[in-house]
């Protein structure tokens, strides 16, 4: 089986060794695919520790430079779905049997990802684990459609979510080996991970969110 790991990064040596510490802990064998945009810390020496792997995207805004992105401008999330694109495109030519676009501030639990993977055995499609995507509040990377029929605008229920089917995830998501073949990030004004869902939704590709699976997401420097 052919894991591989990776996402977009630029100025991200504050939590790489990190990122790269809990992902060697998990006791899974995987190989590493990042799109780097050269900047003003040590990422590329840091990457370069552990991979090869590593498409340079030399110009453009990056997943750091939009960390505070405006709700609404479409022209970054544009930029961001082009780049998670090329890591499954060359995910797909490695031939990825999985493939975990796990964006490099997200820390992973112990044995987060063998338990995503014996989960993924049973549940074709994408499988997402439990992130918080608001510093100190409970809003979770998983989230409805405004009317199911016409899957266009996304919104948090005031539910709490529960292990299973979803319509909408986000941030740390694990793509089998059809899920990488037909899957698509699309510029939405709600986010690129949305209009992936979009895609997902008219391609009927299953996606899942485990909540029992519950990673750190530190969105800044500690």
């Amino acid at each position: 089986m052919r894991v591989i790991v990776g996402c977009p990064v630029k100025d991200r040596a504050w939590c790489l060794p990190d990122w790269f510490e809990a992902v060697e802990a998990q006791g899974v064998d995987v190989e590493y695919l990042f799109i780097y945009t050269p900047g003003s810390d040590e990422t590329e020496e840091v990457l370069l520790q552990h991979t090869t792997n590593i498409l340079i995207e030399p110009t453009g805004r990056s997943e750091t430079e939009i960390a505070g992105h405006l709700w609404g401008d479409i022209n970054k999330y544009a930029y961001m779905a082009h780049m998670r694109n090329e890591l499954l495109r060359n995910a797909h030519a490695m031939g990825a049997d999985y493939f975990f676009s796990l964006d490099s501030d997200i820390i992973l639990p112990p044995d987060g990802l063998k338990r995503l993977l014996s989960y993924a055995s049973t549940h074709p499609g994408v499988v997402a684990p439990k992130v918080n995507m608001s510093w100190g509040a409970t809003n979770w990377n998983v989230m409805s459609w405004v009317d199911p029929k016409y899957p266009r605008m996304a919104e948090r229920s005031l539910v709490p979510p529960k292990t299973g089917q979803h319509h909408v995830v986000m941030a740390a998501m694990l793509l089998d080996r059809d899920a990488i073949d037909r899957g698509l990030w699309v510029a939405h004004h709600q986010g690129e991970d949305i209009g992936f869902s979009v895609h997902a939704w008219k391609e009927q590709i299953p996606l899942w969110w485990v909540e029992e699976i519950h990673c750190q997401h530190w969105m800044r420097r500690h």
